[in-house]
């Protein structure tokens, strides 16, 4: 099923620990003039696009691994989506991942996490390609993707939500934000 040619969605396929969470929970609700359809309704969003009549659709959903199976899936029935992916630097990447994993009971060392010598981690160097991921993006959308950085994000909150605002052709009034590192 193709999307309508007078609906225009926007996929952000956030990559975890690279502020998508604050981006779901801060950010995209605050945006005017478009449909932000939550992680939560992730499962019924061909439903949502399909039977309501918004003109502009934001979906967020954060994926690592399964990040190529779940855009093949989503471009499926939306080949058209304007992909948004957000990157970080490797080493704060890959480090945040451990700690992340960590914190939730995972018990290795790093090199059990994350093999550079030997590709045989959890964390695969594919998983790091970031230019296999675009890669990804474009060749099962019609649209480039719009690439954003995570360093931009936390070193100007305020600058990278209004980028993203302009790229997407939406509004959001800045007093009504949230930038602080700590939930509210």
């Amino acid at each position: 099923m193709s999307e309508p040619s007078d609906k225009k969605i926007y996929f952000h396929v956030g990559t975890g620990k690279t502020g998508t969470t604050f981006l779901q929970y801060r950010i995209f609700p605050k945006f005017k003039g478009i449909y932000y359809i939550q992680r939560t309704q992730y499962r019924r969003v061909n439903k949502i696009i399909n039977r309501t009549n918004y003109t502009k659709y934001l979906i967020s959903r954060e994926f690592d691994q399964q990040l190529e199976e779940q855009v093949k899936l989503f471009a499926a029935d939306f080949p058209d989506t304007i992909p948004i992916i957000v990157f970080r630097r490797h080493d704060d990447y890959i480090a945040s991942q451990y700690r992340r994993f960590v914190k939730n009971g995972f018990t290795g060392r790093f090199t059990d996490f994350f093999d550079v010598e030997n590709d045989k981690g959890y964390f695969r160097k594919t998983d790091l390609d970031y230019s296999r991921q675009i890669k990804i993006l474009e060749d099962n959308f019609n649209s480039k993707p719009i690439v954003l950085f995570y360093d931009d994000l936390r070193n100007n909150p305020k600058d990278f939500v209004n980028k993203l605002a302009r790229l997407l052709g939406v509004s959001v009034n800045n007093e009504e934000l949230n930038l602080s590192r700590k939930p509210a």
